[in-house]
């Protein structure tokens, strides 16, 4: 069973092992999550661009009697006479009625427009982080879990646009698809559903082939009933976060977003592999296998060794 002093003892060894790496792949995480850099939040969520459309103004009695009232017209302009010619097959006492063509000869033009500028204002800045960020987020992921037993590198950070890129992509933009629809049913369901996800990440940056209904199945198992301590252990950065708010968020940059990271990375170690941690989390390559002679074969060992009692050794 892990502890929260366990956890942040390594956490923190990891960090001074590397330390400027450290800080770098850390606020490229803070920059992918789409978090302030200086802060930090345990739940990673969508937020897309909000795009308001207005109606327009109808002008009342008052102000259209007011702007008759204030107009001057020239001397001798007769409006009257252009209206009679128009409206002289219109039944006395009638209204022309124009029709709806009329008004949807304006209107759909204008809809076209609004959906156009609407999917490019929404439609842009989602493709980037789909395509963009949620690669860089496993590769931060990775780079981190590396970190804990060794020095990692920052090429880390761009490690999954090589390996298994639209899995990662895909299975992360449906976690988070997820995410943002248990979020606006309820805040609290979806905070729960972010801890019930928040393994998927590591798993990815562990075995990027892996298919999302197993990633999404294997994070469920490790964080089941794991949620309130992994809750319990965000909540002990608070004296940090607010340290990090004081100092106009120097200290978040220098220290309390790689302590995290190292931490988080910590725990997910720990809930994987439990008491049996690997000197290295992630796959690494092998050493070369040499291949031994066939039995019986002399061997540079054996063919400086010493003759058997009772030879006679040839002199050369």
């Amino acid at each position: 069973m892990w502890t929260r002093a366990e956890l942040k003892d390594r956490g923190k060894a990891s960090i001074k092992r590397n330390y400027w790496k450290a800080v770098l792949a850390a606020v490229l995480l803070a920059v992918v999550l789409g978090g302030s850099v200086s802060g930090s939040s345990s739940v990673d969520s969508v937020v897309g661009p909000a795009v308001g459309i207005t109606a327009f103004n109808t002008v009342s009695d008052d102000d259209s009697e007011s702007y008759t009232e204030s107009y001057d017209e020239p001397e001798g302009y007769d409006d009257t006479s252009s209206t009679e010619e128009y409206d002289s097959d219109v039944p006395e006492g009638h209204i022309r009625d124009y029709g709806p063509m009329h008004d949807l000869g304006f209107i759909v033009p204008a809809l076209l427009v609004v959906v156009l500028v609407v999917t490019l204002v929404a439609g842009l800045p989602l493709a980037i982080y789909a395509f963009l960020a949620l690669p860089l987020e496993v590769g931060g992921r990775r780079f981190f879990l590396l970190n804990l037993n060794r020095r990692a590198d920052v090429r880390e950070t761009a490690w999954a646009f090589d390996n298994s890129y639209l899995n990662v992509v895909k299975t992360l933009f449906v976690r988070d698809l997820k995410l943002l629809g248990w979020t606006l049913l309820l805040v609290v369901p979806g905070i729960y559903k972010s801890y019930e996800y928040r393994m998927i990440p590591y798993l990815l940056a562990e075995d990027p082939t892996m298919d999302m209904d197993t990633a999404f199945a294997e994070s469920r198992r490790m964080m089941d009933g794991q949620k309130w301590a992994a809750f319990v252990l965000d909540l002990s950065f608070l004296g940090w976060h607010l340290l990090s708010a004081v100092t106009c968020g120097i200290v978040g940059v220098f220290y309390v977003r790689p302590y995290v990271a190292g931490t988080d990375a910590a725990l997910y170690e720990a809930l994987r592999y439990g008491s049996d941690k690997p000197q290295d989390a992630l796959p690494q390559p092998q050493p070369p296998v040499v291949p031994q002679p066939p039995e019986g074969f002399p061997t540079p060992e054996t063919s400086q060794s010493e003759p058997p009692e009772g030879s006679d050794p040839v002199n050369i």
